[in-house]
């Protein structure tokens, strides 16, 4: 999950096809399965748009991880994407869940350093889950396996 334009649908389609591509919004959703290291994974990736984030439950019910997907390069949406963040952490479904954060978009200026991100969504002030945090670039692949490892 994650903004919009934050780079959802080109990092699904990196780590499923490992092409890069560069689609349109995503309107609803999209979903691969993946394999990685002989697990099945499902990988949903659900459009944002501007009020729409509140029907995600339909499409986290039967999730077990929740992967946040950040434009580490547009600063401006970092307190939208906090307050989203911080909303659906607060969902019931989601307790315990663990969180991936992707700080995205790396290969780009201006992309901010991870600490700086933690810093921006106060990930240091999540208690009860596990969470954890990598720069990425759905462009070249940076840290995508990581994070799924």
């Amino acid at each position: 999950m994650g903004l919009n334009s934050s780079g959802k649908t080109t990092l699904l389609y990196r780590l499923v096809l490992n092409q890069t591509l560069t689609p349109p919004s995503t309107i609803g959703f999209n979903a691969e399965t993946l394999i990685c290291q002989g697990l099945a994974l499902m990988l949903w990736d659900v459009g944002y748009r501007e009020g729409t984030w509140r029907l995600w439950e339909i499409y986290y019910t039967s999730a077990s991880a929740l992967i946040f997907v950040l434009d580490a390069s547009d600063s401006s949406q970092f307190a939208t994407a906090k307050e989203d963040l911080d909303q659906l952490l607060d969902r019931k479904e989601l307790q315990g869940f663990p969180l991936l954060v992707l700080a995205n978009k790396q290969d780009l200026p201006g992309a901010q350093a991870v600490d700086l991100v933690v810093k921006a969504l106060a990930l240091h002030s999540i208690r009860g889950r596990h969470w954890h945090i990598l720069e990425t670039s759905a462009v070249s692949a940076q840290g995508l396996i990581e994070g799924l490892d």
